[in-house]
């Protein structure tokens, strides 16, 4: 029986939203509900901007990596953005303050780890998201007992 005591159904208006797990937005380890044909805008897109006009993205590029030891549970990220994050925004941040961060803390400024997977070693540093997927592709909800297979690979 999991220590997780909620019921995802419960939070979901309809058939088009299902309940998921994100990383990076709202914080880290958090539960939302969200529409399921907008799981690839969820992933890539500010939070500042949510809400306001849906645009495309056409970099966007949505990989899928399977949990360890399940049959339909999953961890999306959007590798476009993880390598800007990589190869850009994060070598720039460090050049500005890395110096700085070493001087006042005495450790070396390192990326952020969204989910780490030590099984595959695999490593996410950018916004993810854990949820279902069935056998014909289509996002599904989480549920109570899949939270023991996955959010230990989520950063808190």
């Amino acid at each position: 029986m999991t220590n997780h005591e909620f019921d995802p159904l419960k939070k979901q208006s309809n058939d088009d939203t299902i309940y998921i797990v994100s990383q990076y937005f709202y914080g880290n380890r958090t539960g939302t509900t969200i529409a399921r044909d907008e799981v690839e805008y969820f992933v890539r897109v500010p939070l500042a901007d949510y809400e306001s006009e849906k645009e495309e993205f056409a970099d966007l590029d949505i990989r899928i990596i399977p949990v360890p030891c399940t049959d339909n549970l999953v961890i999306l990220y959007d590798q476009t953005a993880e390598d800007r994050y990589i190869n850009i925004e994060f070598p720039e941040h460090y050049a500005e303050y890395g110096s700085y961060y070493k001087e006042k803390f005495g450790e070396e400024y390192t990326m952020h780890v969204a989910c780490y997977i030590p099984e595959i070693d695999f490593t996410i540093h950018t916004r993810c998201i854990a949820c279902r997927i069935d056998e014909n592709g289509v996002y599904q909800s989480l549920q109570g007992e899949d939270f023991d297979y996955f959010m230990h690979y989520f950063t808190k």
